[in-house]
């Protein structure tokens, strides 16, 4: 909200520590206007049970390719039905956005794969954008590209194929940013989380882990 990177404490250096560079970037805005300390939950949970929401309808449009109207109504109806999304919709944290994005990237993925037709401009952008965001929300928003380049480049013909690789360069966004902002590529989320980078498992100890 104050235009600098972020930092683990108030005046020392630029950290790549954010799990999410987007759930932050959603909520400065409102600090900046001074919904601040806990009047900014209210903007969290806005978000997240919103977020649940989008889920359910997803949901149930992404089921409705796989099974029967009955089941998929139920597919959508078990999502605010479930204790975990409803607790992580009122936790203010990016979980329940992330599962959102996660879930759109794969209704539109799923529709580009099984469309005899080419997939309107507009509908590329949204798929390749909703996988771009659900990396910039949580790292583990990888499988959404994935899932993204390979329906564009199983199923477009000639140069349209060239389109896959509009979300696999969105795998370059994360440490892009935190190159910028921080000097360090890596975040320390993924060195922390991810056994290949982490620090303390090298070499032997990473193959006994």
């Amino acid at each position: 909200a104050r235009g600098h990177p972020l930092a683990s404490t108030p005046g020392t250096a630029p950290t790549p520590g954010a799990t999410s560079l987007l759930w932050p970037l959603l909520l400065a805005p409102f600090c900046a206007v001074g919904v601040g300390e806990l009047g900014l939950v209210w903007v969290a949970w806005a978000f997240g049970f919103v977020a649940l929401s989008l889920l359910a309808m997803d949901t149930h449009r992404l089921a409705l390719g796989l099974t029967s109207r009955p089941v998929a109504i139920a597919a959508g109806a078990m999502v605010p039905a479930f204790g975990g999304l409803v607790w992580c919709a009122g936790s203010g944290m990016e979980v329940v956005p992330f599962a959102w994005l996660l879930v759109r990237a794969a209704r539109l993925a799923a529709e580009r794969a099984e469309s005899p037709t080419p997939m309107a401009r507009a509908r590329l952008a949204e798929l390749i954008a909703v996988a771009c965001a659900a990396q910039l929300v949580r790292p583990e928003g990888v499988i959404a590209l994935v899932c993204a380049a390979a329906s564009i480049a199983l199923h477009a013909r000639g140069r349209g194929r060239a389109w896959a690789l509009a979300p696999m360069a969105g795998l370059g966004l994360p440490p892009l940013v935190n190159r910028l902002l921080t000097g360090q590529s890596t975040s320390t989320t993924a060195l922390s989380k991810w056994l290949p980078l982490n620090p303390y498992h090298q070499d032997e100890r990473l193959w006994s882990a």
